[in-house]
């Protein structure tokens, strides 16, 4: 079937890898990805309209859940194993292979009643088409863990850029000739296959002879990790069963379908220069954090790192977007999506937290500590139902956001606290995280001044674009330099990494 063994130890760099080279390479091609890809999505957002982009996020939450209960912590557990010999690779291939026929059968047989609960009978056959996308990522998976564990980082933004084009350009050109909802569903299965097919191009490999011990101890390994995605990915999935289910029942699915498309453009506008920074940063620090495992020191010295570029930068740009929600929203989606605005700061709030926490959940899993994070994440789910029965007498769509986002708040918090408390941090280290804290509250602070110049959305967004950087630039500078031009420079960025 597949023919190509792994070359021994198939995913041990030969030399120590640069990830700052890797993080610049992911950067680069994830800005060219995310710029071209958000403008693609915002026309077809807005041609399609709330209504059918409310839906695909509906799907979009039941694929990635899927998606994540497929990987079953198999990459977390890839990427901190540093004995990986061909037959444990093979171990690693086949397990994930079988995962994703697993999830692809359960997907087509939940399909149909899950269609019946949330009332969209368009679930019924998108689900199914989203099933192949499932399988065929099972396929792709682990190659794509290896080319990235191994340093080619080049290799990885070649191939995830093609696919992602392919996609795209799939999915506008059916848009285009008349299609709707369905020309969103197939870019998943497009995406899917492109990727599969460049990815075992670049690494062959087999899932015969596989090491039985190998895979118990594979088992043993991902268990908690699996625990900790079905309670983090039930969460991330709950939102929009509250929107939908709720909704619906308080006033009808017309209107909870255009809440959901209100909740999800708010969600995807953000993404596109969250995603920037942070897609990039994340993926490096995994790959860092695994190789780094066995030297406590290190792995404390590389979240803190990891950590305060995304406060100092993620935050900042996160509070920045909160106080020009409203022009951002209008200048993108026009007034036909003016409901994403009373609830786009509290989605800002709750993406700064998740996403600087998520730093600190990998690491602590890297240290062996993956209990951690699993419990932690059984606290949301109270914190929310008790937001939604508090609000249930003038129950909406911005209290169900916000109690939402007060669960993810409160879980974040608690894993960074954990994460400070068991992990060998730095005092140096400790102090530059709540200046980047302090650094990143000035900057919203100044975005919120800028806010209130009386401006249309498109020119407030780009006085925005142009003045805030610089702005932030120059507090970073008085702050970590005592120079405020220190960082207005072409190896500006640089400095500020290695500051951290």
């Amino acid at each position: 079937m597949m023919v190509e063994e792994p070359e021994l130890d198939p995913v041990a760099a030969p030399q120590p890898l640069d990830y700052a080279k890797g993080l610049a390479w992911t950067m680069g091609f994830n800005a060219i990805m995310k710029i071209t890809l958000g403008v693609v999505a915002i026309y077809i957002a807005r041609r399609l309209g709330p209504g059918e982009m409310g839906m695909f996020g509906l799907l979009s939450s039941i694929y990635i859940f899927a998606e994540q209960m497929r990987e079953a912590g198999l990459k977390q557990a890839f990427y901190n194993d540093n004995a990986v010999s061909p037959a444990k690779f093979r171990t690693y291939a086949r397990m994930s292979v079988i995962s994703g026929l697993t999830f692809a059968i359960v997907l087509v047989a939940m399909s149909v009643p899950l269609s019946r609960f949330f009332g969209v009978p368009e679930l019924a056959w998108s689900v199914s088409w989203a099933a192949i996308a499932t399988l065929l990522n099972g396929l792709s998976v682990i190659p794509m863990a290896a080319l990235h564990k191994s340093g080619r980082f080049r290799d990885i933004g070649l191939i995830e850029t093609s696919a992602n084009f392919v996609a795209a350009g799939t999915s506008l050109a059916l848009v285009l000739s008349g299609w709707g909802f369905g020309a969103l569903v197939a870019q998943l299965v497009v995406r899917s296959t492109v990727l599969f097919s460049l990815a075992y191009w670049q690494k062959p490999y087999s899932i015969f002879n596989h090491d039985r011990e190998a895979s118990r101890q594979i088992f043993r390994v991902c268990t908690p990790l699996v625990t900790t995605d079905l309670l983090w990915l039930s969460y991330a999935l709950i939102d929009q069963f509250a929107i939908m289910k709720l909704l619906t029942y308080k006033y009808g699915i017309v209107a909870a379908k255009e809440a959901a498309g209100f909740y999800q453009q708010g969600r995807k506008l953000l993404g596109i220069p969250a995603d920037f920074l942070y897609f990039p940063l994340v993926r490096t620090f995994v790959v860092a954090a695994g190789n780094r495992n066995e030297n406590p020191a290190e792995l404390g010295r590389t979240f803190l790192k990891a950590t305060n570029l995304a406060v100092v930068l993620l935050a900042a740009m996160f509070g920045a977007c909160a106080a020009l929600g409203t022009p951002l929203v209008l200048a993108a989606y026009t007034s036909k999506f003016a409901g994403t605005i009373p609830i786009f700061g509290i989605i800002c709030l709750s993406e700064a937290f998740k996403l600087t926490g998520g730093f600190a959940g990998s690491a602590l899993v890297a240290a062996g500590r993956s209990r951690i994070p699993m419990y932690s994440w059984l606290l949301p789910y109270p914190i929310m139902a008790a937001g939604i029965y508090l609000s249930w007498p003038h129950l909406s769509l911005v209290s169900i956001v916000w109690s939402y986002s007060a669960g993810i708040i409160a879980v974040s918090t608690l894993v960074m606290f954990c994460a400070f408390r068991y992990l060998e941090v730095q005092r140096k280290q400790v102090i530059r995280f709540w200046e980047c804290v302090a650094v990143a509250g000035f900057t919203t602070l100044i975005a919120y001044g800028i806010s209130f110049i009386p401006l249309d959305p498109w020119p407030h967004v780009f006085l925005g674009l142009v003045t805030i950087p610089v702005l932030h630039a120059l507090v970073i500078g008085t702050v970590f330099a005592r120079n405020p031009v220190a960082y207005l420079n072409r190896n500006g960025l640089r400095k500020l990494r290695e500051s951290l």
